[in-house]
């Protein structure tokens, strides 16, 4: 997901949003959505796409970001813990 990848890649503050994510997803990429041998109508079509919105939304901001903020924690107390320790 070149997405999850940009996310860990930016600046600490750098904005990254849902729509910037979503504009190159395609809901038939998400196999667990699909009725396999249907082809669905277009209120179906609509409710594949709010569900992988809403699943991108849940893997972004419930997942991937906190991920993120703690690893980058971890890696500033390192830092900090490093400098502090004389090397013998």
């Amino acid at each position: 997901m070149a997405d999850a990848r940009r996310l860990i890649t930016v600046k600490q503050f750098e904005p990254i949003n849902l729509h910037s994510i979503l504009e190159d997803v395609k809901v038939a990429d998400f196999r667990w959505v699909q009725i396999l041998g249907v082809r669905p109508n277009q209120a179906e079509s609509r409710l594949q796409k709010i569900l992988v919105e809403r699943f991108l939304h849940w893997l972004f901001e419930e997942y991937l970001v906190p991920l993120i903020k703690v690893n980058d924690e971890i890696l500033r107390l390192e830092h900090v813990t490093d400098q502090r320790i004389p090397s013998t």
